[in-house]
């Protein structure tokens, strides 16, 4: 009896294994491959008892050229770089991306060697994808639509009330261009790289 059980679980994990990386990976191959894609999303950062929403934009030429774009700030990323355009306050920050550090734009990109998937969900209207990160001890889910496949949201929790919330409300194909306006205003350049 115990080698029956040993071998459905054993079985059970391996396909959920093969399953969810066949889907989470199809879903990155869209992101990073297609010369440009678009994503229009909701954030929702929640911190105890405070919740935050804000909707952004997306732009993404590869896993190593991408950026955010908000009402209040412009970040862009370029390799191991980070521009941030504060938009209120007219300031330019520069800084390195610190190693190690691990944000959605990771797990959108497919640097899957410090996420761990331990559930597949699925009815016939969702595909719930959960998984943790153990060197940071996080946990989070991500959501598929179980007809296309495609993504409709990403939840990090970074403990029992903080979490950060990506809701996906559009995907399309455009070709990633910096926005013009940004070097048209003046802004002060705070550089932080060492």
């Amino acid at each position: 009896m115990l080698f029956w059980f040993y071998a459905f679980f054993t079985f059970h994990t391996f396909n959920l294994d093969i399953k969810a990386t066949e889907l989470y990976n199809n879903f990155v191959k869209e992101l990073v491959n297609s010369n440009g894609t678009t994503l229009e999303i909701e954030i929702i950062i929640n911190q105890f008892e405070n919740s935050t929403s804000s909707l952004a934009q997306v732009s993404i030429q590869n896993e190593k050229k991408f950026s955010l774009s908000s009402y209040e700030e412009f970040i862009f990323f370029i390799d191991d770089t980070i521009k941030t355009w504060d938009k209120n306050q007219r300031k330019l920050i520069i800084e390195d991306r610190i190693e190690g550090d691990l944000n959605f734009f990771d797990i959108f990109f497919g640097k899957k060697k410090n996420i761990k998937f331990t559930s597949l969900k699925q009815d016939s209207k969702k595909t719930e994808l959960s998984f943790i990160i153990p060197s940071l001890d996080y946990s989070g889910e991500i959501i598929f639509d179980s007809i296309n496949n495609k993504i409709s949201s990403l939840k990090i929790f970074y403990d029992t009330n903080n979490y950060i919330k990506i809701n996906v409300i559009s995907v399309r194909k455009k070709i990633f261009k910096m926005p013009g306006d940004l070097n048209k205003l003046n802004y002060e350049v705070i550089d932080l790289r060492e």
